[in-house]
């Protein structure tokens, strides 16, 4: 699977669309990446990202994106199983 710019503009869309003002943070770049390897081991990283967000109350972070990207692996490792990459 190869995303190219419009692929990504649609999901910094999405997920403006969901939890505003998260593309703008610092860790965008980061949460992005970790979206994208969740879209290429096949599911859908729009619900796994609400899910996330909806874990607990995210009014006090200095960096949404840096929580949520945390939240949705707070292993540190990316993945559970080996994944779309080594």
């Amino acid at each position: 699977m190869l995303a190219g710019v419009l692929a990504l503009r649609a999901l910094e869309r999405r997920v403006d669309q969901i939890l505003p003002g998260v593309p703008w943070c610092e860790a965008w770049p980061a949460l992005r990446a970790h979206l994208l390897l969740i879209a290429a081991d096949g599911h859908d990283p729009i619900t796994e990202l609400a899910t996330a967000a909806a874990g607990t109350e995210l009014g006090t972070a200095t960096d949404l994106a840096a929580v949520l990207d945390w939240r949705l692996d707070p292993t540190g490792t990316r993945s559970h199983n080996a994944g779309p990459l080594p």
